[in-house]
């Protein structure tokens, strides 16, 4: 059991004990100074369930109390299968208890095991078939084992015995169910198959249809259906956001115009306006987008958040100075709401205190106080909770570091995380704060960051060391960044990410043999990594050995990613090795088209020079160095091949 479904079984567990116990007027009280259910002994276990049994005392049989009791050790011990696997025994043997019977569906359904589920819920429903918990269970395992005409038959029921008025509300709850399948085109099909009798046209029915072809990848289907909710109801904007979100490939056009009009007829649809908005910035289409936000703005003038949006789009746009302004004003905004709240709390106390002493309330609120709460509470249809509006500070502030960062104001970045409260700085800020540091030269305080952050956060303590050996190693430290990266796999020792990039390190400070071990591991683990295969290939290349071993390599890298120039670079590189020196110009010339590196112009200088082609090869090399005038590989080649004086 993973550990997200391990988690939810225990706290459903806990739940069930816990009310297990207070069902048969056990009191806390006489379990003593151990007072929770699962420390109750034996006895007292059995005095409960023959409490619960008064009524009933001639069907007390031990051989069911002692089943109980496995059941409840076993969760105790955390043997959650065999608890489960006697939950479904107690049910079938003896009769349905809930709790028990959820344990052994829960589990098994968490599981994947649906046969075993089905028939602990099988039991559960012919018990209780009104409880409309255990109706949709049971409906949801007559999907998951296969048992689809009985599933369909009981979504048509459901919607025969429904009231005319009530009808499409079944259907939602019929397709609540559906959904949880996780055959989707199963669900898709059986969706069609219990409403076939029906002939629904409504605008909920055509938008439940899309939905199901959206998750079944039918995505022309749910093209075909939203416009038919929309035929039903021309103002829904459940079907404009299908229509938004289906409007991809050759559809784009046709489904961004759609939306673009709906907006002009329907324009107080503020989540569809921004996912518009967010559309149009994908498009790079950004002065479309901030076009539409300011009529966003101008129809709602005291709705701050758009301020932030308004950030987000110059910030996609890599308009940096606009992207900053704007966000200033958002935060200002923010700060000074949150300081009202403030104030209202603190007035709140003092009206309970001195109401209590019969004092005026109006004399209990400063003029002061009232002002502040003027000034800022002007739009009452905007009202945000305090813990929003820290939420959209902290948002707000981690995307300010975002755009300083890009500006190179690695000082003002480090305020702005400074002004963030401890207790909302997380492990990947506390990252972000050792990179502002290392890039303002300052490795030292960068790493005791990391070294706090790895205390405050200890289950991303190997994360945080990869970082740090990342840091160390972009600032040349690499006998630290070794130190690092090792500790680090020791936290992840399956860590294919961090595997390579201390193999790259090694092979950075010549250290080939432990390179190679760690690059054949990554293949190994991660066979669909393309960069493994090409680090491995390319190290071969670079030292003109294993050559046949280093092809198959850089043919399977490019088989995974055809388009790498890095990749395109080494076979190249590799070809050269091997003098074909023309199939070596074709890959490294389609590599320097992708991608102008320093390393690939020096490759490309190395073969023009060997096919008689001097002048190309200065003019590749010279131009390298005009953007690159200290790269070492770029001066290395220069003078190596002294081109100036040929």
């Amino acid at each position: 059991m993973n550990i997200a479904k391990r988690r939810l079984f225990i706290s459903l567990v806990a739940s069930f004990l816990v009310e297990s116990v207070l069902a048969q007027n056990t009191t806390v009280e006489s379990v003593g100074e151990n007072n929770s259910p699962m420390h109750m002994t034996v006895n007292e276990h059995a005095h409960s369930f023959s409490v619960n049994k008064k009524n009933q005392e001639n069907d007390v049989d031990p051989d069911k109390i002692q089943s109980i009791l496995t059941i409840e050790t076993a969760l105790v011990d955390g043997n959650y299968a065999y608890a489960a696997q006697e939950a479904l025994n107690f049910t079938k043997s003896y009769e349905v208890v809930p709790w028990i019977a959820e344990i052994a569906t829960s589990y098994y359904y968490s599981e994947g095991k649906y046969e075993q589920a089905y028939e602990a819920v099988r039991y559960w429903y012919k018990e209780d078939p009104d409880n409309e918990e255990v109706a949709n269970l049971y409906m949801l395992l007559l999907g998951e084992t296969g048992k689809e005409d009985e599933l369909v038959q009981v979504l048509q029921q459901n919607l025969k015995t429904a009231a005319k008025d009530k009808i499409e509300d079944k259907l939602s709850d019929n397709a609540a169910i559906l959904s949880e399948l996780k055959d989707k085109n199963k669900a898709l099909k059986l969706f069609e198959d219990s409403t076939k009798p029906f002939a629904f046209s409504s605008t909920n029915y055509h938008l439940l249809y899309a939905d199901f072809a959206i998750e079944a990848d039918k995505d022309d289907l749910a093209w075909q259906e939203t416009f038919k909710a929309i035929d039903t109801n021309p103002t829904s904007e459940d079907a404009a956001i299908r229509v938004l979100s289906l409007a991809q490939g050759p559809k784009r056009a046709q489904g961004m115009a759609f939306v673009k009009e709906f907006l002009k007829k329907n324009p107080d649809n503020r989540i569809l306006s921004l996912s518009y908005i967010n559309e149009l910035s994908k498009d790079n289409a950004y002065d479309e987008a901030i076009a539409e936000i300011s009529k966003l703005q101008k129809r709602n003038p005291k709705d701050s958040e758009l301020l932030y949006f308004q950030a987000l789009i110059h910030y996609d746009a890599q308009d940096w100075t606009h992207a900053r302004k704007v966000l200033s004003q958002f935060i200002d905004l923010t700060v000074k709401k949150l300081a009202a709240e403030k104030v209202k709390k603190q007035i709140n106390k003092k009206v309970t205190e001195k109401v209590n002493d019969d004092t005026n309330i109006d004399t209990a609120i400063s003029s002061e106080e009232s002002d502040s709460i003027k000034a800022n509470n002007g739009d009452s249809a905007n009202v945000t909770s305090p813990s929003s509006l820290e939420d959209s500070l902290l948002d707000a502030r981690k995307l300010m570091v975002s755009i300083l960062k890009a500006e190179k104001k690695y000082r003002l970045a480090l305020n702005q995380i400074d002004l963030i409260k401890a207790d909302k700085l997380d492990a990947n800020m506390l990252m972000e704060k050792a990179q502002l540091l290392a890039n303002l030269s300052d490795v030292r305080q960068a790493l005791s960051v990391l070294e706090n952050a790895t205390i405050a956060f200890p289950e991303s303590r190997g994360n945080i060391l990869w970082f740090g050996g990342n840091l160390l190693n972009e600032s040349g430290r690499t006998d630290q960044a070794v130190v690092y990266y090792n500790d680090a796999l020791k936290e992840l020792p399956e860590s294919a990410d961090i595997k390579y990039a201390l193999a790259m390190l090694y092979e950075k400070r010549g250290e080939v043999w432990p390179a190679e071990k760690l690059l054949r591991e990554v293949i190994k683990s991660e066979p669909n990594m393309a960069d493994g295969y090409n680090a491995l290939g390319y190290i071969y290349a670079d030292r003109n050995y294993n050559l046949e071993e280093a092809e198959q390599l850089l043919t399977e890298a490019l088989r995974i990613d055809a388009s790498n120039p890095y990749i395109l670079d080494s076979m190249g590189w590799l070809q050269y090795r091997l003098k074909n020196y023309d199939s070596a110009m074709q890959y490294l010339e389609r590599a320097y088209d992708i991608e102008q590196q320093p390393i690939i112009a020096a490759h490309l200088a190395d073969v023009y020079n060997t096919l008689g082609e001097q002048k190309r090869a200065k003019d590749i090399l010279d131009y390298g160095l005009s953007n690159y005038p200290s790269d070492p590989i770029l001066l290395e080649t220069s003078k190596r091949l002294n081109l100036d004086k040929k």
